[in-house]
């Protein structure tokens, strides 16, 4: 998963901090809620 987000990230050459971020958010959450479910 981490490699995808850092392929997304040189694919748009660094420009969209801010939809990265909510990307990574996102990411994070996700995680959580299946530890949580665990």
């Amino acid at each position: 998963m981490s490699r995808k987000i850092v392929v997304s990230v040189s694919g748009k050459g660094g420009t969209g901090k801010t939809t990265l971020t909510a990307l990574l958010l996102k990411w994070i959450i996700k995680n959580t809620e299946e530890i949580a479910l665990v």
